[in-house]
């Protein structure tokens, strides 16, 4: 499948990184800004850089900018007509111009009937946003306090201009916010579904770089190298993003941010740890891995994947403790009651973002819902504890309808005895023997209902009674097994294979397993309780719809853990892959 990265905004960056402005000879050029940048002084020091360029100002952009924002300032501009709109300040502002452009663009269409392409140039001063290279503008809707990501190619900048001069003055409790936005950013992008090679490089280099120089900030809010370093991750971070697609982090971000009106960066730190607990309690293993690459990056060096991840989490948790950021809304301050009101709103919200769409695992109403409560309370995800019940399976033969004429006659039907847990299924009376040069084993009960292809299901025990050597086995999975001959009261047939010993595995829904945080082909430990306890390892999850919570085992496993029907294993946590 083909995928995208693109070659543009070109980059200027480093000390002195302004200067590129020089290039603006006889511009109309339009800077859209805040307040705090025109009372600074830096929007004076961004004209001197341009002094043959005629500018206009429009400094009133506030934090979350709203539709009102993008119209008042592309009303100032209008008789102006700029060729080149300049975004100074932090992702509001350059949010903001992404929007004013636009709607400019569109105006002009509209009137002059011809297209009229306005150049963007983005200088962010702050850390975080990347939105200085990427195609997103996020903007309020303060009527709904709800946040909207827009996604348009027209919204990339062409240029961005890193200055870390620009960023030093930017006080430490607001760098270590952003500083948190760039490394959400970087890892959702390394796990993203749109992930690739070179939002790969990006990212990890993104990592790379936030988690040695972010403390070093905090540390000393005046460090130069620590302040350049950390501007460049915000860009690479930004461009794995935009090529990537970010998660739900950034999905459940927006919707809470937004009505709760939480900085992003905070935010983002505080759903950090929570969703990747989330996400990696329900990773495939391509996702497990890239969890794992990220704890490698941050030096987390153990040989157990799972072991890896928990000590992530437990990273970023001590990194948000140590830059004073709250672990849930509770510890911010947030009005709980409150918030309870908003929780329908805020799953919709949630579900229909668009960054949740590329998080590695889709999530339902009923995770979100889980997820709102965790991060309200405690800011930790634990999936509910899993037990399942014993069903113990002796050996028995599945038939396909041409055996089931020879074994009991032309056109006869199983005689149902009783019915087995899983809908549908049911223990019959008939019977057949298995038999082999070596021996015969009467009576193994048919299961019904017919099935398109005969299969015989023994244990160890039996395999060593027929002379045969029955492979451990998914059911269906039955090339070269051995074969055995049936014997029933009307005839007898030789299968020339169709013999295993069945592999240990649970038998679960799709909702109980996107309850407990399992997938079809995971493979998990339970373990046994009472005087015989113990760990059955490698216990395959076969998802299906309508089925039963039941573990199937054979007697001898049953036996060797002391266990019955009915008895209950409990997952132990541990996930292990084929």
């Amino acid at each position: 499948m083909a995928s995208y990265f693109f070659s543009s905004p070109r980059v200027y960056f480093g000390d002195g990184a302004l200067t590129a402005l020089n290039s603006l000879i006889n511009k109309k050029v339009a800077i859209v800004t805040d307040e705090f940048m025109m009372t600074s002084g830096k929007v004076a020091y961004l004209t001197e850089q341009m002094p043959q360029a005629t500018v206009s100002v429009y400094g009133k952009v506030r934090p979350d900018p709203c539709t009102d924002i993008l119209q008042e300032g592309a009303a100032q501009f209008k008789a102006f007509r700029p060729q080149v709109i300049i975004a100074l300040g932090g992702g509001s502002s350059l949010d903001a111009a992404k929007g004013i452009k636009v709607t400019l663009e569109d105006h002009y269409q509209q009137t002059d009937s011809q297209q009229y392409d306005i150049e963007l140039i983005a200088i962010p001063t702050t850390s975080g946003s990347g939105s200085e290279v990427t195609s997103y503008a996020i903007i309020s809707d303060p009527q709904n306090g709800r946040k909207y990501p827009l996604v348009s190619q027209a919204l990339v900048p062409d240029t961005a201009i890193l200055d870390p001069q620009l960023v030093l003055s930017v006080p430490r409790h607001i760098a270590v916010d952003t500083g948190m936005d760039v490394l959400t950013h970087a890892i959702e992008a390394l796990v993203s579904t749109g992930a690739n090679d070179f939002s790969d490089a990006l990212a990890e280099k993104a990592i790379a770089l936030t988690w040695q120089h972010l403390p070093q900030i905090y540390e000393g809010d005046k460090d130069v190298a620590a302040r350049t370093h950390m501007h460049n991750a915000s860009c690479m971070a930004g461009m794995a993003f935009n090529s990537a697609g970010l998660g739900l982090v950034h999905g459940m971000a927006h919707a809470i941010g937004g009505m709760l009106h939480i900085p992003h960066g905070k935010i983002n730190a505080m759903l950090l740890p929570l969703v990747t607990e989330f996400n990696a309690a329900h990773a495939s293993p391509e996702t497990t891995r890239r969890y794992c690459l990220c704890a490698q990056i941050m030096g987390i060096a153990t040989a157990d994947p799972q072991d890896m991840i928990s000590q992530l989490v437990e990273r970023l948790r001590q990194l948000n403790q140590q830059f004073g950021i709250p672990c849930n809304l509770k510890e911010l301050g947030t009005d709980l009651a409150a918030y309870e009101t908003m929780r329908p709103l805020l799953t919709q919200a949630v579900l229909a973002d668009g960054c949740t769409a590329s998080n590695p695992y889709t999530p339902c109403a009923q995770s979100i819902d889980l997820l709102l409560s965790c991060i309200a309370e405690t800011g930790e995800y634990r999936a509910p504890k899993f037990a399942v019940p014993v069903g113990i399976s002796n050996r028995h033969v599945h038939l396909c309808r041409e055996d089931m004429d020879v074994l009991f006659g032309y056109g006869s039907t199983l005689t149902r005895l009783k019915a087995v847990k899983q809908p549908g299924q049911f223990a019959a009376e008939e019977t057949v023997t298995l038999r082999t040069p070596k021996g015969d084993i009467p009576n193994v009960r048919v299961l019904g209902p017919l099935r398109s292809v005969t299969q015989i299901e023994i244990s160890v025990a039996d395999s060593f009674a027929l002379g045969v050597k029955a492979p451990v086995r998914m059911s269906g999975d039955l090339e070269n097994s051995p074969g055995v001959e049936l014997v029933g009261p009307k005839g007898q047939v030789s299968k020339p294979h169709g013999t295993i010993v069945a592999w240990r595995h649970i038998h679960i829904s799709p909702q109980e397993a996107e309850r407990h945080g399992l997938r079809d082909g995971m493979e998990i430990d339970l373990q046994a309780q009472g005087q015989r306890a113990g760990i059955l390892s490698h216990v395959l999850v076969r998802v299906s719809a309508d089925a039963v919570p039941e573990l199937h085992i054979d007697v001898e496993e049953a036996n060797g853990l002391g266990l019955r029907n009915g008895d209950l294993l409990f997952r132990t946590g541990k996930v292990t892959h084929p």
